[in-house]
């Protein structure tokens, strides 16, 4: 089975980092500065990373306790959000799209075939006539 390559596997100085998470329960932020597993799903994948908390410290720390809402990435590495996500938790978060409002007087589909809200079309894509 081929290895796939650690895109973080080289450590990088505090202020280049390749991700910048932060925690929205305790307000710490996370710079990514190195990773040791490409699978972040593990159970004890680590991270080297510069954690701005209570105080700045750098350190490794599991990737399971790093703050999972992205601030910043390095675009020459990652082509998205979505991409560097996936890099570094082992999942891609896909961004919530804006279904808009209901106005109205106008009948919408919620169910049944065609474009329906229940599958994730917009309120205009769902609009049916009276």
């Amino acid at each position: 089975m081929a290895r796939t390559p650690n895109p973080m596997g080289r450590s990088r100085k505090p202020g280049s980092a390749y991700i910048t998470t932060e925690d929205p329960r305790t307000g710490w932020r996370y710079e990514v500065l190195k990773t040791w597993q490409t699978d972040g799903t593990k159970p004890f994948a680590r991270a080297f990373c510069n954690v701005h908390g209570f105080a700045t410290e750098m350190g490794d720390v599991y990737v399971a306790d790093i703050g999972r809402v992205i601030l910043d990435f390095d675009q020459s590495v990652f082509p998205s959000e979505a991409v560097a996500h996936h890099a570094l938790f082992g999942y891609a978060v896909v961004p919530k799209r804006d279904r808009g409002r209901p106005e109205l007087g106008k009948v919408y589909a919620l169910t049944g075939p065609g474009p329906t809200i229940q599958a994730g079309n917009t309120w205009a894509e769902s609009e049916r006539p009276r």
